[in-house]
């Protein structure tokens, strides 16, 4: 998977982490229904008619805690996800969780975080505007 120039100057500063992101990018192509990526200042967004994953350097773990090669994937889901992967959630309103999840290694990009994401992907797609 060739990186566009956007997301290679995302990742200025972090170099450590774009093999890890593009593994990332590798498997969600190959794992998840279409979607556009946006780039943007802090993070980059995947959508398909609304976002449903981003990828940042968001700090949801103590900064002595996370590696420099790592990526915080955030992702909207209709429920809380119990697990121990996840680094930190909040219902952002009445039935939208944000999930927050440190990766640090490729054997991390796995069945159970894909089963997450294209979950997130199908609540994006349902979702009406402004709900």
């Amino acid at each position: 998977m060739a990186l566009n120039p956007e997301e290679a100057s995302f990742f200025s500063g972090h170099e450590e982490a774009l093999p890890l992101y593009a593994a990332f990018m590798q498997q969600a192509e190959d794992a998840l229904p279409e979607f556009s990526i946006r780039v943007q200042k802090t993070q980059i967004t995947l959508s398909n008619r609304h976002a449903f994953t981003c990828v940042s350097f968001l700090a949801v773990r103590r900064k002595a805690r996370i590696p420099q090669r790592s990526i915080t994937l955030t992702s909207v889901l209709d429920h809380p996800l119990a697990s121990a992967r996840i680094d930190a959630k909040s219902e952002a309103y009445p039935g939208r969780w944000i999930h927050h999840l440190v990766i640090c290694d490729a054997a991390e990009l796995d069945s159970e975080l894909f089963a997450w994401l294209h979950e997130a992907c199908e609540l994006a797609a349902r979702k009406r505007r402004g709900t």
